[in-house]
């Protein structure tokens, strides 16, 4: 006799397989059945009628073959349907705005910056003109635009579409969600943090293994005739799952978890963290000795399987990054496999953007396999 507890959870199983396919389709663009067989350990009858429903409806569309070992038969690529539709995400930090076009299978399909007033109540109206023009210059992509999602520096409730506060902006429970719904009435609307947007940019970047994982994200600010770390944020990551807290907030650094009384910094030494072979300097050993104790705290309590460290400060430089690596692990007592790797960021320029056209998606997708 089948319960209704269990009928629940066998529901609740199947959406969860169809949204985790989804999910893996994007992040590695195109895989085959053996491979998403071999990633969630789903049986064979399983994956098969997943795959067989999917694309029946049209929601997954087989490509090319994939070459394989002698004597082996050649397996068919599978790929989330580009033409159901595209999504944007935008990235607003200081007065620049970085939009990109993102496909239903998760490919970039068009990017652009541009400037914006530091008024952000006036980005909904002059986003929508921005956007009219942008379409006229390049050309709509095939499918409708079924949605847009914003990452910002600041405190959000991303259910409410509201901004709690932002010292970036110098705003308070604005409703900025209900703003843009009035301009784009037929498509959802997402309002983000973005530092949890940067995070997920990273996760789906092109080669990225990794499952458990803290990413700290540093901005610089301009301070007088220098730079000086001003903006600073995380996101951990536990079994490839973006741990978001109760309301949506964690991973926000407030009190003694906040970084203060950050080095000031030259161009040159800005030049000097973004060089992969860059030099060694005082001001670099000074800056990595800086805000090695709030590392020490995160990781600490966190336990991750590294560090990844990005943001527009963009801490590129190796020689750096060793010796951080080295006073980390020394501090916390690590050895071997214990040790926790502080790693370099590697989405792309527009990475936060494009994290925010995958939360969309993500938040599209129960919608689409409900169809």
């Amino acid at each position: 006799m089948v319960t209704k507890e269990k009928s629940l959870n066998q529901q609740s199983a199947a959406v969860y397989n169809r949204l985790l396919i989804l999910r893996l389709l994007r992040k590695h663009r195109q895989l085959t059945r053996t491979q998403l067989a071999e990633v969630t350990r789903l049986q064979n009858s399983t994956m098969s009628y997943i795959i067989r429903d999917f694309i029946n409806r049209g929601i997954v569309v087989e490509g090319g073959k994939r070459e394989s070992g002698t004597g082996n038969k050649k397996q068919t690529w599978l790929q989330v349907n580009p033409h159901l539709g595209w999504v944007i995400g935008i990235v607003i930090q200081n007065i620049h705005a970085e939009l990109v076009k993102v496909d239903y299978s998760g490919m970039i399909i068009d990017s652009c910056n541009f400037e914006v007033s530091e008024d952000i109540t006036t980005l909904p109206e002059y986003l929508k003109n921005r956007l009219e023009q942008w379409y006229e210059d390049r050309g709509r992509p095939p499918g409708p635009m079924r949605g847009l999602c914003l990452g910002l520096p600041a405190t959000v409730n991303p259910e409410k579409g509201i901004i709690e506060n932002s010292k970036f902006f110098n705003v308070n429970k604005y409703s900025i969600a209900d703003d843009f719904a009035e301009l784009f009435p037929e498509i959802s609307v997402i309002i983000d943090n973005d530092v949890r947007q940067a995070a997920l940019a990273e996760y789906h970047s092109e080669g990225f293994e990794k499952r458990d994982f803290l990413f700290f994200y540093t901005n610089f600010i301009k301070a007088g005739k220098g730079f000086k770390p001003g903006y600073f944020g995380s996101s951990l990551f536990i079994n490839g799952e973006m741990v978001n807290g109760v309301g949506s907030s964690a991973g926000e650094l407030t009190g003694i978890l906040r970084p203060n009384d950050p080095p000031m910094l030259s161009a040159q030494d800005l030049e000097d963290l973004n060089t992969i072979d860059g030099p060694l300097t005082p001001a670099m050993k000074n800056l990595g000795h800086w805000i090695m104790p709030w590392l020490e705290s995160l990781a600490s309590y966190s336990d991750p399987g590294s560090i990844i460290l990005a943001g527009s400060m963009c801490w590129q430089n190796e020689r750096l990054l060793e010796m951080m690596n080295d006073q980390l692990n020394t501090r916390l007592n690590r050895s071997g496999q214990r040790e926790i790797k502080i790693t370099r960021a590697q989405s792309p320029v527009q990475g936060v953007a494009y994290g925010a056209a995958i939360t969309l998606l993500d938040h599209l997708s129960p919608e689409l396999i409900d169809q």
